[in-house]
C-alpha cells in the first residue's frame, strides 16, 4: 500500500493503494527492503530483485527507467540481505562482502569515489559483514567481530567518527 508514484509497489501500475497488493512477477521471496521510492527483495535462490524509481540507477538496471514490476539484478546471485538508502541500494553477500549501486554524491556507495553507478560494485575494504543498515545518504555495517563500520554523508556527525566530513569508503567506528 502507498503512493506508488514510481511503481514502487510492484503491482504493474502507478495507482495509489490504501490496501496491500501482491507484487507481480516474483518467485518465492525470503527478504524484502525499501528505499525512498524503490523496493528490493531476495528470492529463495539468493537473487536480488528491484522495482520503482530509478533516477540514479538504484535498481541496478542498465536502462534509466522506472520499473513498475520487479527486475532481476543480474550481477548478484548470493545475497542474504538488501537495504535501500535514499537513492542507493546495497546487498550483503553470503561471503560477508557488500555490493552497492545508485546515487553516490555523498560517497554512500563506499567505493572510494562520488560517481553514481547503475552497476553493483563491491564496497571497498569491507569483509566479514553480518548486518547492514542504510537510511538517507549513509550506511552502517556490523562485522562478525562486533565492529561497526560507516560511510557516506556525515553532515551531522552521523558516521560516529567525531567529524562532519563525508566518507566515500567505510571507516571503523571506535568502540
Amino acid at each position: 500500500m502507498g503512493k506508488n508514484e514510481y511503481g514502487e509497489l510492484g503491482d504493474s501500475s502507478f495507482t495509489r493503494r490504501i490496501y496491500t497488493v501482491k507484487v507481480k512477477g516474483l518467485p518465492p521471496i525470503d527478504f524484502v527492503s525499501r528505499g525512498y521510492k524503490h523496493s528490493l527483495a531476495i528470492d529463495e535462490n539468493k537473487n536480488v530483485w528491484t522495482w520503482g524509481w530509478n533516477n540514479y540507477g538504484q535498481l541496478g538496471a542498465e536502462l534509466p527507467l522506472d520499473y513498475i514490476h520487479p527486475q532481476l539484478v543480474d550481477s548478484i546471485s548470493n545475497a542474504v540481505a538488501v537495504e535501500g538508502g535514499h537513492w542507493h541500494s546495497l546487498a550483503l553477500l553470503e561471503d560477508g562482502r557488500v555490493m552497492s549501486w545508485g546515487h553516490n554524491f555523498y560517497g554512500e556507495l563506499g567505493n572510494g569515489n562520488r560517481e553514481h553507478s547503475e552497476k553493483p560494485g563491491y564496497v571497498k575494504n569491507l569483509r566479514d559483514i553480518v548486518k547492514i543498515a542504510s537510511v538517507g545518504y549513509f550506511t552502517l555495517a556490523l562485522d562478525k567481530y562486533g565492529y561497526d563500520w560507516s560511510w557516506g554523508d556525515n553532515n551531522y556527525g552521523q558516521l560516529g567518527d567525531g567529524t562532519q566530513k563525508l566518507k566515500s569508503t567505510p571507516i571503523k567506528i571506535k568502540k
